[in-house]
């Protein structure tokens, strides 16, 4: 058989899987899905929607907040001009999903950060993401712009799961030449998804103290940020939040726990901007990381 027959980015592919994977029952399931490969510990599925190929993930059955949290930090990374996976809100079996398109297709390849730096040192002195800096400076591409808005973004959204799987570089599938840096993506563990209402309420004022989220001196230089720019992109989040209210089960997103969020939110941001120098705030640059034909992903 040829790959024009069988790839996922051309052909159609059953939904059985994917119905599976929500609990939905299938009789005699066809398994020749993209979802026998999809990796991560969150439900997902993949689904061809008006033609394009599109990840919808869950939330943890806790409070459900991760699809909201990878719409806030999309809506966030586009008021600065960061090269993004844009994220919208679906349903799948009454459970909210993030919907995105991907990012990669038939001609493009996603390699991880974690196999571009697996033959860099590991002298002890370099983090992880140094490392991968480094090697990406072998293949000629300076990625310090990229990661320093990345870790910007973590660092706002108190994202406690970036790693090496969920950020890398893009490449030519065809002729192995390097395309840069994949756009961000996979943000939803953030915003202390996992606590209660009543914890993020007594965390405020107190947010460093949150194990795995980033700190401040591993920013960098800030003078690329537009302070007001990333404050006015606060009322669209806080309209994600309070809808879902609505969008979420009963139980998990009430409007005490919308409030704390935006609070929360507004809060790392008052962070952000005391370490701005006011001479940098008019200015902006932005940075956008190659995607694969300028499409928004997955």
């Amino acid at each position: 058989m040829s790959w024009e027959e069988v790839n996922f980015f051309d052909n159609p592919f059953p939904p059985d899987m994917g119905d599976l994977m929500f609990g939905m029952p299938v009789e005699s399931p066809d398994l020749r899905s993209p979802d026998c490969a999809t990796n991560g510990v969150l439900v997902k599925r993949w689904a061809v929607v008006d033609g394009r190929r599109c990840l919808m993930k869950t939330g943890n059955q806790t409070f459900y907040q991760e699809p909201f949290n990878e719409i806030v930090a999309s809506t966030l990374m586009e008021s600065l001009g960061i090269g993004c996976v844009h994220y919208s809100l679906g349903h799948v079996n009454g459970l909210p999903c993030s919907v995105c398109e991907d990012f990669v297709d038939r001609d493009t390849d996603l390699v991880s950060a974690g196999r571009v730096s697996i033959d860099t040192e590991k002298d002890g002195s370099t983090s992880r993401m140094e490392r991968f800096g480094i090697q990406c400076g072998r293949f000629g591409m300076d990625v310090g712009p990229f990661l320093e808005r990345m870790l910007l973004v973590d660092f706002v959204m108190m994202n406690t799961d970036r790693h090496l799987g969920n950020y890398g570089l893009l490449r030519n599938a065809d002729t192995m030449e390097w395309i840069g840096p994949a756009p961000v993506f996979d943000t939803g563990t953030s915003l202390m998804c996992m606590y209660t209402t009543e914890h993020i309420e007594k965390m405020l004022g107190r947010t460093s103290e949150v194990p795995k989220v980033p700190q401040m001196e591993e920013l960098g230089d800030l003078d690329w940020l537009d302070v007001d720019a990333m404050r006015g992109s606060m009322p669209a989040i806080e309209r994600v939040f309070h809808n879902a209210v609505d969008d979420a089960p009963e139980y998990c997103m009430t409007p005490g726990r919308a409030d704390a969020l935006v609070k929360l939110l507004e809060e790392r941001m008052d962070l952000v901007e005391k370490a701005v120098s006011p001479s940098s705030r008019p200015r902006r640059r932005t940075c956008r990381p190659s995607s694969s034909g300028g499409r928004r992903s997955s």
